[in-house]
């Protein structure tokens, strides 16, 4: 099993790494990971228009936007993939849809990269934060923006570690990624309890670019911190 992870420590883990160092074991979900080296890998460096150790200060322009994408070296098409990633809503950008929009911000996994302005929204992986129910910002997964399932809501100025896993209910290269799971904050022993889940059918069969996108809910100004962006092809 590979692990990647973006400069910074993980949870469990005090020592900061290089930009997607591959280390001997690295901890995260609260399991140590062996790692076989080139196994699993990005291409490339990020397409971001900034970040400082391993942190992305994603800025809202009131529209859709992808600001922060990177590709997979080889496509990803085996049984399931994990992606985690740690995400901070500071309160001077945060709003309940009682006091304006509310909020928005996925992470998508698409077989294509798109543009700066790309939905990544139809029978694609979203994981991320939107409005539940007009009336609370949560933590949510979808793969349609009209079917969404929720975790936990979303609380300003207080950091989140997610984790979602994208999978295959049939395995095989030429089988579809159908199903989708969400743990805000994960414990051990927790990964077949999902805090969210959902499904669809006539998904992507493969997984080549990562990427972060908000859109009209994400006001002109509104700075959303990610940091942690990790990668793995099982639990542990």
């Amino acid at each position: 099993m590979t692990v990647f992870c973006q400069s910074g420590s993980l949870p469990f883990v005090k020592a900061a790494v290089s930009s997607f160092a591959i280390l001997p074991v690295m901890i995260c979900l609260g399991f140590a990971f062996p790692v076989n080296a080139g196994e699993l890998a990005f291409e490339g460096n990020w397409k971001a228009a900034g970040g400082k150790d391993g942190v992305f200060e994603i800025v809202g322009t009131g529209a859709r936007n992808n600001p922060v994408r990177r590709p997979l070296a080889e496509p990803f098409e085996e049984e399931e993939l994990f992606v985690r990633f740690r995400i901070v809503y500071p309160s001077e950008s945060f709003e309940t849809p009682a006091e304006g929009n509310g909020e928005f911000c996925v992470l998508w996994l698409d077989n294509r990269e798109g543009d700066d302005f790309a939905t990544h929204g139809g029978n694609v992986p979203n994981i991320g934060v939107h409005v539940k129910g007009g009336a609370v910002n949560h933590f949510m997964v979808r793969f349609r923006p009209n079917a969404e399932s929720y975790a936990a809501p979303l609380v300003p100025d207080r950091e989140f570690e997610i984790v979602a896993r994208c999978w295959k209910t049939v395995p095989g290269k030429d089988r579809a990624f159908d199903r989708l799971d969400m743990w805000v904050d994960p414990k051990p022993g927790e990964e077949f309890s999902p805090h969210a889940s959902t499904s669809t059918r006539g998904s992507i069969k493969s997984i080549k670019w990562l990427g972060f996108a908000t859109g009209v809910k994400t006001e002109a100004g509104d700075v959303i911190r990610i940091s942690q962006i990790g990668l793995a092809d099982s639990w542990g």
